[in-house]
């Protein structure tokens, strides 16, 4: 990754090189959990605004952590000033641009990679198998769900090959750990499964259509059996 694009002291362009890059690769999970973060504010019986607000710059809190500080809280509450309180949707877009504006301000690409992959396996008890790849186990014990964490990989080549080193370490697993031999199915469920259908099929998923206004369209759910996937990448993982 570009030096310049990856440090939060350089330039405004770096600065907005950076901001682009967050957009691209996370806008959407950002804007959702901000979404949350409204909706949890309007259960308050009075100063719902500032309530949302106090989350906001509580979760801008978590992820800068050390690097918080006052002028942060000016910069947020300046945003806010001249809204119109009922229209949710610019709240929520608002506070979605000012929370990505603000952690790429203090940090680079790598340390909030590293920092949204620790709240990622904190907050779901998500396990790690790899940069691009995490997972769960589904209440049947019997299958197991894979998760991609918010990643800025230098490029497309990059992010496969993490998620086939992922995938070779899960199949490692599902030989070797006792407490996954019930395990017969891996599955995936997002937009990346629709987005990225001819990768997925690659990896040696199997992916579920539907049908669309007389299209066939990949639902966004992905799975591979537990004997496939070992088949494919057991081989693979290094001793």
């Amino acid at each position: 990754m570009n030096e310049n694009i990856n440090n939060p002291n350089t330039g405004n362009d770096a600065l907005n090189t950076r901001i682009l890059e967050i957009k691209r690769r996370a806008y959407g999970n950002f804007h959702r959990y901000i979404r949350q973060l409204y909706e949890a504010s309007r259960l308050e019986q009075t100063n719902k605004d500032k309530k949302f607000i106090d989350m906001l710059k509580d979760n801008i809190k978590l992820i800068i952590d050390e690097k918080y500080n006052t002028n942060i809280e000016i910069e947020i509450e300046d945003a806010f000033r001249n809204l119109d309180s009922s229209d949710k949707e610019k709240l929520i877009d608002t506070a979605t641009e000012i929370t990505i504006a603000l952690i790429t301000k203090y940090l680079s690409l790598s340390e909030l990679e590293t920092r949204l992959l620790e709240r990622h396996l904190t907050m779901h008890g998500f396990k790690k198998l790899s940069r691009g790849l995490t997972y769960d186990i589904i209440s049947d014990n019997e299958s197991m769900e894979l998760h991609v964490p918010t990643t800025f990989f230098e490029n497309s080549g990059v992010a496969i090959e993490s998620y086939k080193k992922g995938l070779a370490i899960l199949a490692r697993k599902l030989q070797e750990d006792p407490t996954l031999q019930n395990i017969k199915k891996i599955c995936g469920h997002s937009s990346l499964v629709q987005k990225k259908r001819l990768i997925m099929e690659q990896l040696g998923f199997e992916l579920d259509y539907e049908e669309i206004d007389g299209l066939r369209k990949p639902t966004g759910h992905a799975s591979i059996s537990r004997e496939k996937l070992i088949a494919l990448y057991g081989k693979d993982e290094e001793k």
